[in-house]
């Protein structure tokens, strides 16, 4: 004991010893972010990897929990606001006026899964190229009448994006209501005084931006994904395709609507305004009343981690048409990063005779993904998942066929960061001349990939194996 206190280098240094106080405050600073994590962190390896961090790294890992840490963006929508204005009370839910009689088991479960409801009434055309997708999309916009309503993480400012934005000037001055919305970082190469003729014309657009320390929001990672075009409530237009040259050529799956489920994707565009701009459109011109189009059935998947109830309806859709398949289960993404369900699911239908298949690029946008995808072949290719790889062009589809009458369609990948991070619009369909439309362009795109075998995939380096097990550390946040 006399020993310990003659040596005082234990003890704290003196009140002018800066150093140590500012290393003591960040450390506390840092631990006062552990009850947050203790609360908000169900999965018990991400709660104690963020707790290490803290620890170890007191200045850094604050500063990346604050960005990346939380799941959960709160804003308020529409939707919870409704019966605040008479003029809201007004527009009834599409499914109030257009319910769907009789549906099949799988289909009612589904309902159930998602928390949401089949609306009859629905037509649908399949465009599968930027192509295609891109002069559709300009011959709407010179049909609009009433108002055009436009949200995509990215919209380039090149050839394309100019000759969409022309029409849209053009819509503007013969008095279309013109609204465009875009996600802050994925359109990170574009400036919105490039729009400024539409402004100057009465258009508006802005950020979907989920940085804004006036607006108490510091969350970088979650990022509008969506890609929606709506025109006067009565044609919408979802799927994979941003706007740009450069997707021209690629292979992605879009889908135009009619009919009454455009209301739902109307509601989805004015959640997502009302967040960006706090404009609030309810006016009941936004929603007029749709007659059927067609025979198909379908249910809007609005996912985001905004919602509690319905954050995670995309991935609680996957798992569910997994569980339900008994003949085929096929699935195009450009990005492969599952979580352990997702992963689970689809070797549980594997091993249960059903046909999954996953189509993915053979060279994605993204080579970092790419090794990540990879690591999950092994024990997917071991379950008897058939992976193809496509080999002709960059392949960005997001697409799920179910046995002979449903389908998915939307912009949601099979990641992590679609399912559990992003907002994402999907949408859920039952008809069997849809679901044989898309088979038929998925038969084609499998015949042009290479299927890959397991034995010939062992045989690939160990330094590439390596690679695919660190960045795979990195997928919930990829």
């Amino acid at each position: 004991m006399a020993f310990l206190l003659a040596d005082a280098a234990w003890l704290p240094p003196p009140p002018h010893a800066w150093g140590w106080w500012v290393a003591l405050a960040l450390e506390v600073c840092s631990v006062a972010f552990i009850p947050h994590v203790l609360l908000h962190k169900r999965n018990p390896l991400s709660a104690l990897s963020w707790i290490w961090a803290l620890l170890l790294f007191p200045v850094i890992a604050p500063l990346f929990y604050l960005v990346f840490g939380n799941e959960r963006l709160q804003r308020r929508t529409l939707r919870r606001r409704r019966g605040a204005t008479p003029v809201e009370t007004a527009v009834p839910p599409p499914e109030e006026t257009h319910p769907v009689e009789v549906l099949p088991p799988v289909a009612e479960r589904l309902e159930r899964l998602c928390r949401g409801e089949f609306v009859a009434g629905g037509r649908l055309e399949v465009i599968p190229d930027g192509a295609k997708f891109f002069d559709a999309l300009a011959d709407e916009i010179d049909r609009a009448r009433e108002h055009i309503h436009l949200e995509y993480f990215i919209w380039r400012h090149d050839a394309v994006g100019r000759r969409l934005g022309e029409a849209l000037l053009r819509a503007r001055k013969r008095g279309v209501e013109v609204r465009g919305l875009f996600d802050e970082l994925g359109s990170l190469r574009l400036r919105l005084s490039e729009f400024s003729a539409l402004t100057a014309a009465g258009g508006e657009v802005s950020w979907f931006t989920s940085v804004s320390p006036l607006r108490q929001r510091w969350f970088l990672h979650l990022r509008n994904h969506r890609k929606l075009a709506v025109f006067d409530g009565r044609v919408a237009f979802l799927g994979g395709m941003n706007v740009g040259e450069q997707y021209l050529p690629w292979r992605d799956f879009s889908v135009r609507v009619e009919g009454p489920a455009v209301e739902s994707l109307q509601r989805a565009f004015a959640d997502d305004w009302f967040f960006a701009t706090t404009q609030r459109l309810t006016a009941a011109r936004y929603y007029p009343p749709a007659a059927p189009a067609g025979p198909v059935e379908t249910l809007t998947l609005a996912a985001g981690p905004d919602q509690d109830v319905f954050a995670h309806r995309i991935r609680m859709a996957i798992l569910g048409l997994a569980h339900e398949a008994r003949r085929r289960l096929w699935i195009a993404s450009p990005y492969l990063v599952p979580d352990p369900a997702i992963s689970a699911s689809l070797q549980v239908a594997a091993r249960a005779g059903v046909d999954v298949r996953l189509l993915l690029p053979r060279k994605p946008d993204s080579i970092y993904l790419a090794s990540v995808a990879h690591s999950f072949y092994d024990e997917l290719l071991g379950a008897g998942v058939r992976i193809y790889e496509y080999l002709p062009r960059m392949m960005h589809s997001k697409v799920l066929l179910q046995d002979d009458a449903l389908g998915m369609i939307g912009s949601a990948n099979l990641d992590v960061r679609s399912l559990k991070l992003n907002f994402e619009l999907n949408l859920l369909f039952h008809d069997r001349a849809t679901v044989a439309e898309v088979s038929a362009l998925l038969r084609e795109d499998f015949r042009q990939s290479e299927e890959i075998k397991r034995a010939a995939f062992a045989r690939r380096g160990i330094g590439a194996r390596l690679l695919e097990g660190a960045l795979r550390l990195l997928a919930p946040v990829l």
